[in-house]
């Protein structure tokens, strides 16, 4: 059992969900669907209020029996390893001309821990941790940043570069949301193209522009008077047009329509067709 699932949670599995786009389980139980969970949280308007934080972690997942308490004395000769605390911090030397140091070892010599220094500048004995700090790292974001730090929405800025799936399940199959031969359609899991859900100024934060990862288009809705269009467009994105902007609890209606589209032209034809069940996903 973790001691802190939410401090766990909030410091290092969402950072690296939102950042790095990581989707290892590191052990823990149910890893991908809590953090499935959290995404949609932090999309708004798609009816999730609250999600739990991961728990309970394999105990073969890393290494831990070593781990123990430190003892109240040291004997003469032990050694003693210290690192900062990654992906918060990087380990530097004091010493100007001092190599890197990520780690540094100190010696228990007659009652004293001595530590290494190996500049020019060095002392005869480097005492404690008088070489060895801590130095805080900074992340560089774009100026939209400034804006969602300002509410306290700093999740979203990263949410404009993370890639999706965006999913129906059918009767008989899964299908999913992707562009053949330039329209916009439902197909099988191995035809499935990634979609950026992207952020625009002025918009509430629910709502966004849902983009073919890797290009400039966007999916537009096309406009109810001309009849004969698919309900979907892919068109250059432009912020500026309301119907490239979508909420996304708007995103299985999307899908409903493109499977009635489908399933009407399939009828006039004379073949039949499965309807889709409710359960939509995003991923």
């Amino acid at each position: 059992r973790i001691a802190n699932p939410d401090a766990c949670f909030r410091e290092k599995l969402r950072k690296d969900f939102l950042i790095e786009q990581s989707s290892e389980t590191h052990g823990f139980l149910h890893h991908r669907l809590l953090l499935q969970c959290d995404q949609k949280l932090l999309l708004g308007g798609l009816g999730v209020h609250t999600c739990s934080r991961p728990t309970y972690r394999d105990p073969s997942s890393h290494d831990w029996e070593e781990k123990r308490l430190m003892p109240s004395e040291f004997i003469h000769g032990q050694r003693l390893e210290v690192s900062c605390w990654e992906g918060r911090y990087k380990g530097a030397a004091v010493a100007a001309d001092s190599p890197p140091k990520p780690i540094e070892t100190l010696k228990c010599i007659q009652g004293q821990w001595v530590g290494s220094c190996s500049g020019s500048n060095c002392p005869p004995r480097t005492l404690g941790l008088s070489n060895f700090q801590c130095v805080r790292c900074i992340q560089v974001a774009a100026p939209p940043y400034r804006a969602l730090n300002a509410r306290r929405k700093q999740e979203l800025y990263f949410m404009n570069s993370m890639q999706n799936t965006i999913t129906m399940d059918l009767q008989s199959e899964s299908m999913c949301l992707t562009e053949m031969y330039g329209d916009i359609a439902l197909a099988e899991g191995a035809a499935c193209v990634a979609w950026i859900l992207r952020t625009v100024a002025g918009a509430s934060d629910t709502q966004r522009q849902i983009v073919r990862a890797g290009t400039g288009k966007c999916l537009e809705r096309s406009p109810a008077s001309t009849p004969g269009l698919p309900p979907l467009l892919e068109r250059d994105c432009d912020a500026s047009n309301t119907e490239q902007i979508h909420s996304p609890h708007a995103i299985p209606h999307m899908l409903l329509q493109l499977v009635m589209s489908a399933t009407t032209a399939d009828l006039q034809l004379g073949s039949t067709a499965s309807m889709p069940t409710t359960t939509t996903t995003t991923t």
